[in-house]
Parts: structure tokens; C-alpha cells; sequence
């Protein structure tokens, strides 16, 4: 859902500076690719990008990237933060975070995870959900992209938990009550979107 918040973000920036603000995706390698591209650009503050928590984990996660993760960038702002919401099919058999520790607890690695990639944010939040548990959930990465939420929603994958960004929940809410349920915020504090 990142394309969407990009351009709602570029929408609101063109009508506050009154000059068009296009939105020039550079998908791939978990967001390197368009820090590459902003971090090469001549520095006119006309290029700009939003980051996520996707940059921070590739300066972890990687030992050589053709850019400085923090010194090629000047840092303009925060735009905003949001926790995951963890989804799952509506029929399915968890219907609590409960439910998930005890599954993950009693039988390790049957219920999995599905993320949009190796290192992404959301694997980093499913590792984190088992170690922290003491269970053992098994990660599907996805290349990228809404096809998690499509075999999900098809039901290839009764039995997963999908770490999504709120955007989505509020872009698929009308799907919710028949298809998927949400399990809880990512976050110590509750979140107005469930």
C-alpha cells in the first residue's frame, strides 16, 4: 500500500507548494533500488523519497549497498508511523492472538507467517512475534506486492498470519467481515483501525 500513501503524500505536498509533484516508483530489493536512484540524484532538493523501515533494515541487513543508508540522505521529516495489523482468514482456525501463541507454542512451525520478502519489515515482525512467544511460525516470502493478501483472501493460505500495514485494512474493509479478520496491532498500544 505504500503507492497509495506515496500519493497522498505527493498530493498534499503539490498543494501546499503549488507545482506538480510526480511519483516516480523504483520498486525492488526491498526499497535499495530507489535509495540508489535519490542518493545518485543531483542534490537540488527537487528528488526526494520516501523512506520506511525498510531502509533502516537494509543498512542491518546488508554489508555493501551503493549508497550510505544516513549520509547520502538529508533527512526532511517524519511523515508518520503506523503499527502492522495481523490478519488472517475469517474462517480460519485463529481467531486470537491467543490463538497464535498457543499454536505456535504446541505445534511449532504449522502456523505460518507470509511477508513481502526476505529482510522485509514484515518478516522482521513475524521472527520477532515467535521469538518473543516462544513458538515457531514458519515464514512464506512473497516477491513483493498485493499477492499475499490475494491467497489469503483465495484461501491457498488457511493458515498464515499476514503482518499488513493499516492502509490496506482500510482498503479492503469491505472484505473484512466475510473474508479476513484482524488479530491485533503490532504495537503496545491499541489502534483506532480494528
Amino acid at each position: 500500500m505504500q503507492p497509495l500513501f506515496r500519493r497522498i503524500v505527493a498530493a498534499a505536498l503539490s498543494d501546499s507548494l503549488g507545482v506538480p509533484v510526480i511519483v516516480d516508483a523504483k520498486p525492488g530489493a526491498g526499497g535499495n533500488i530507489a535509495s540508489e536512484f535519490v542518493s545518485r540524484a543531483t542534490p537540488d532538493g527537487y528528488t526526494i523519497i520516501l523512506l520506511t523501515g525498510d531502509h533502516a533494515v537494509s543498512a542491518a541487513l546488508y554489508r555493501k549497498l551503493r549508497f550510505h543508508p544516513v549520509d547520502s540522505f538529508d533527512f526532511i521529516s517524519l511523515v508518520g508511523t503506523f503499527p502492522f495489523v495481523v490478519a488472517t482468514r475469517a474462517d480460519g482456525p485463529i481467531a486470537s492472538l491467543a490463538d497464535v501463541i498457543a499454536t505456535a507454542r504446541q505445534q511449532p512451525g504449522k502456523l505460518s507467517f507470509i511477508s513481502v520478502g526476505f529482510g522485509s519489515t514484515q518478516q522482521l515482525t513475524g521472527e520477532l512475534l515467535a521469538l518473543s512467544t516462544g513458538g515457531k511460525l514458519t515464514h512464506v516470502p512473497y516477491r513483493g506486492g498485493m499477492q499475499p493478501l490475494v491467497d489469503v483472501l483465495a484461501g491457498q493460505m488457511r493458515r498464515s498470519l499476514w503482518p499488513i500495514d493499516r492502509l490496506v485494512i482500510f482498503y479492503f474493509e469491505p472484505l473484512r467481515p466475510a473474508r479476513y479478520s484482524t488479530i491485533g496491532p503490532t504495537s503496545s498500544a491499541a489502534t483506532g483501525a480494528l
